[in-house]
């Protein structure tokens, strides 16, 4: 059950976007534990590091989507249209 501080780091950096099984919570929490008070490391560090980093970069504003240009959908248009002209004519 005890994990090494990169096994440990791994986990602690998919716990940000994914949620740890309840074995997996139980080793980061065993691993904290150890290494902070026995292993000289401290790992919490490194958890409180990312879980910051994370929550920063969940309050940058979202980039948009770049939207097409009236000329753009225009054309679009006139593609979809000649496109489904042709699929009727081949229908029949």
């Amino acid at each position: 059950m005890i994990v090494n501080c990169r096994t440990a780091a791994a986990l602690i950096s998919r716990s940000m976007d994914a949620r740890l099984s309840p074995y997996e919570k139980l080793k980061v929490r065993v691993h904290l534990f150890l290494c902070r008070y026995v292993g000289g490391e401290d790992c919490s560090k490194y958890q409180s590091q990312i879980q910051f980093l994370h929550q920063a970069a969940g309050r940058l504003p979202r980039p948009k989507a770049p939207g097409l240009s009236p000329a753009d959908k225009k054309a679009l248009k006139k593609a979809v249209r000649e496109s489904m002209k042709t699929l009727r004519k081949a229908k029949g």
